[in-house]
């Protein structure tokens, strides 16, 4: 998609191919929820206006970090981890994050005891099961 050139100058510029794709792939997900583009797009006139092919989004990322539009944000400028965040919105009153998912494993227990109640007079009634003893011939 990115002759090899352009692929060498963007890996240099952001210090590795890791960070590139990564960059790549937030942009692309801010874009396609509507933010602006920092740049003009190379849109030709004659096709008609609708969303951008994803080929044409990765052309414009890149215009945006050719023209330093944007870049990944260092780790000093990172400064709150998420654990950091969901305690400053505690002290402030606010209801109480579920970072590591604890509601969803609860509806998955709930959801598990609902089907073994379900499930479980069927698999607990020896009457209307035939059983294999191992001495029929």
């Amino acid at each position: 998609m990115l002759d090899i050139d352009t692929e060498e100058l963007l890996v240099e510029k952001l210090g590795g191919k890791f960070k590139l794709t990564t960059l790549i792939q937030r942009r692309l997900v801010e874009l396609n929820r509507g933010v602006k583009a920092l740049v003009e797009p190379d849109r030709p006139a004659a096709r008609p206006s609708g969303p951008p092919k994803p080929q044409e989004l990765v052309k414009l990322i890149v215009k945006e970090i050719l023209a330093d539009k944007i870049a990944l944000a260092p780790k000093s400028e990172l400064d709150t981890t998420m654990e950091e965040a969901a305690e400053a919105l505690q002290k402030d009153g606010a209801p109480e994050i579920d970072i590591f998912g604890e509601e969803l494993k609860k509806i998955k227990e709930e959801r598990l005891k609902e089907l073994t109640t379900i499930l479980q007079p069927s698999l607990g009634n020896d009457d209307d099961m035939d059983t294999f003893d191992g001495d029929e011939e």
